[in-house]
């Protein structure tokens, strides 16, 4: 018997219940309730983390980072020509010095940015489902639980949301960026690798239209936590779902933000 009363899972069916939870929730949230475990969570954590690292490496890989002299550009300057992406923020007024691709250390860094923002997305998610519930007048008791699963869907969102840029970046050799002096911060240099997304043609778009399904579909999944794992009505679940979308999503950017400052 396990801490919660209940016979333990096993780990086939708790990656099982991993997998469902982003395409069938209100089955796999179902399942979670009557038999709710703390490893399926933990695992789902992991998981976030090793995608939001893929994620990240797909334009991390890419990046060259070169200095000049000059003044600071804001916004900066996004060309494309000859397979390579220039992300200029100087106001360059003499020779560019090339420093070559990221080393290790700023690999180190994203993974701890990717584990920082796992966790960060687990805690974010819990205290949206708690309010929620207690708001919605639903059982709390497996708060935790239902917020470590909810993060299934989003190993779907991050992962595919991979899989679309590493597609669109193919054709282009490198993302160079041309700074006022070298930056150790390497959610900063993930920022500014983004900017160059958008002098690629269509990928803006495509990633819009990902963006549009699956906030959508993250309110659906959260809903069903809500509801199979709250054990309240469909109309209270809906109405939970999106007051746990919109507390979880603003307190899990301004923790991830504070935590990428750092890094």
């Amino acid at each position: 018997m396990s801490e919660w009363g209940r016979e333990e899972v096993g780990v086939e069916e708790m990656f099982k219940r991993i997998l469902l939870v982003g395409i069938s929730p209100f089955s796999a949230f179902a399942e979670i309730a009557l038999k709710p475990d703390i490893a399926g969570p933990f695992a789902c954590m992991i998981l976030l983390a090793f995608m939001h690292l893929f994620g990240n490496s797909v334009i991390a890989s890419k990046v060259m980072l070169a200095t000049a002299k000059g003044g600071h550009l804001s916004p900066p300057r996004v060309t494309s020509s000859g397979g390579v992406l220039r992300v200029v923020a100087v106001n360059a007024t003499g020779h560019i010095r090339r420093l070559g691709e990221l080393e290790d250390e700023y690999y180190l860094r994203l993974h701890i940015l990717s584990l920082g923002y796992s966790l960060i997305t687990w805690t974010a998610t819990s205290v949206g489902i708690w309010i929620a519930l207690r708001a919605v007048g639903g059982s709390t008791h497996l708060t935790v639980v239902l917020g470590g699963y909810a993060l299934g869907v989003k190993l779907y969102e991050v992962a595919s949301k991979a899989i679309i840029t590493a597609y669109f970046l193919s054709p282009y050799k490198a993302i160079e960026l041309v700074l006022a002096q070298p930056i150790r911060n390497v959610s900063v240099i993930l920022s500014l690798s983004s900017a160059a997304l958008s002098a690629v043609p269509g990928l803006s778009t495509a990633l819009e239209a990902h963006m549009a399904f699956f906030t959508i579909w993250s309110a659906v999944v959260l809903m069903a936590a809500i509801q199979e794992g709250g054990f309240v009505s469909a109309r209270r679940a809906l109405v939970g779902a999106v007051i746990c979308y919109l507390i979880s999503s603003a307190l899990q950017l301004f923790l991830y933000r504070l935590f990428a400052a750092f890094i």
